[in-house]
């Protein structure tokens, strides 16, 4: 009788260890789907105060400049593409600082048909480059130092209208998705639309 009871015993631990550590995989693997499967390219975003902020599967650290922090960002494939087509890599990579507005892939999918393979041919390269620099600034700013009603001046030379409400920033009407991605040489705003002059 004492041997059926340590027996038992011993497969009623065995059995609560096995279903706690079943308990403690699921909760991680439920945790990990979240974060491995998104539905948006906004859904790639996440911010980490101590060391960077993680966007599109890397993470932008402020050791990095733009272009360096832009390069791992599966978000930002199309952007990092045009950068280098529009002959803005080596400007990004420079000392700065820049502002800027990064449209993400989804920003980049919503032009019309055709739109974005005619704007990557080398006979549109001004027409690109005017697009891009439309989403960059000069200056360091943080979603901090973004005030309603604010006007910035693009390097393509357009104003750039700020708007706060509710603690939402939106730049042209298109809200900042992730914000202050920062860089050696500046700091990166995701947007998930480009931004219309």
């Amino acid at each position: 009788m004492k041997t059926i009871n340590k027996t038992l015993s011993l497969v009623a631990l065995a059995i609560s260890i096995w279903c706690l550590a079943c308990n403690n995989s699921s909760t991680n693997n439920s945790a990990s789907s979240a974060v491995d499967a998104p539905t948006s390219d906004s859904a790639n975003y996440v911010s980490t105060a101590d060391s960077g902020v993680m966007v599109g599967a890397a993470m932008m650290v402020p050791q990095k400049t733009i272009v360096q922090n832009l390069v791992g960002s599966s978000a930002h494939s199309v952007l990092l593409t045009a950068i280098k087509k529009a002959n803005l890599e080596e400007t990004l990579a420079g000392k700065g600082p820049f502002t800027i507005f990064a449209p993400s892939n989804t920003a980049f999918n919503n032009l019309p048909n055709g739109k974005l393979e005619d704007l990557l041919k080398p006979e549109n390269k001004s027409e690109l480059s005017k697009l891009l620099t439309n989403h960059i600034v000069s200056g360091n700013y943080k979603t901090a130092d973004l005030k309603d009603g604010m006007e910035l001046q693009s390097l393509a030379g357009n104003i750039l209208k700020v708007s706060v409400k509710d603690g939402l920033v939106k730049v042209n009407n298109v809200k900042i998705s992730l914000a202050d991605a920062i860089s050696s040489n500046g700091v990166i705003h995701v947007v998930d639309a480009l931004l219309q002059p």
